[in-house]
């Protein structure tokens, strides 16, 4: 059976970065976008490491598939504390990445 996996229901919300008067640093907008794209790129890298591709679709497992699912509908709140602490090590890597800049 195929699943069709959706943001249906998800709310994105774009914020600006602003410094201590109110103004964008673009500095700190440039890092969190360097940030960003290495953090989608290594999830990537994990979706065609635990997947196949074939005829130019990526296949993924039943497994994996369930697990995202679920994941993505659930609310921090709710998670197990293993998936929780995943998410925290990604906030203390945004943090840094603010931090350094």
């Amino acid at each position: 059976m195929r699943r069709e996996l959706t943001t249906e229901g998800m709310e994105f919300r774009q914020r600006p970065v602003t410094g201590p008067s109110g103004e964008r640093s673009n500095a700190d907008r440039e890092a969190l976008a360097e940030y960003a794209h290495k953090a989608w790129s290594g999830w990537i890298a994990y979706m065609f490491e635990k997947g196949k591709v074939r005829r130019g679709r990526l296949i993924l497992p039943k497994w994996a598939t369930e697990r995202w699912k679920r994941q993505m509908e659930t609310p921090y709140e709710f998670l197990p504390g293993s998936e929780k602490e995943s998410d925290r090590a990604e906030a203390d890597a945004i943090m840094d990445t603010i931090d350094e800049t």
